[in-house]
């Protein structure tokens, strides 16, 4: 998955611009891929995991965050489901209320760390519409039966 300022902004739950300072303090790595900002996915990686110890997030709420877990949620609008990671469930539910067309329903509020959010999006892959969005069928939702039990 590329991620940019703004994707890895929206799953740390954080300002782009806290990611474009990191970027700019050396505290993530990137490259310009057609005219546009790529971040490593490997330092982001690192960072969630603890693996990358020496580059922590310019705010340390921010790493704790990541690493002390949240929930992973499926929501419906329309024909698809976004799965996607939070810490604060109501804020982010009324986030995205106020941004969807269609009315959003939630499907599952999962208590899990950010990893599973990441496994659930590459397990799903074949079905992803675009970002964290999916198809609304029978493998995204099996999938989302077994994170739930």
């Amino acid at each position: 998955m590329l991620l940019t300022p703004e994707s890895l902004a929206e799953r740390w739950q954080v300002s782009p611009a806290l990611i474009r300072k990191m970027l700019k303090d050396g505290r993530l790595s990137a490259r310009i891929q057609g005219g546009q900002t790529i971040i490593d996915e490997a330092d982001v990686c690192g960072i969630e995991d603890g693996t990358r110890s020496s580059a922590p997030p310019a705010n340390p709420n921010t790493l704790r965050r990541i690493l002390d877990g949240g929930y992973v949620y499926f929501i419906k609008a329309g024909d698809h489901i976004k799965i996607g990671f939070t810490t604060k469930p109501d804020m982010r539910l009324k986030g995205l209320a106020t941004g969807s067309a269609s009315e959003i329903v939630v499907l599952a509020m999962i208590p899990a760390r950010q990893a599973e959010e990441r496994k659930a999006h590459a397990a799903l892959a074949d079905h992803r519409v675009r970002g964290e969005w999916f198809t609304d069928c029978e493998p995204v939702r099996s999938y989302m039966s077994r994170l739930a039990a």
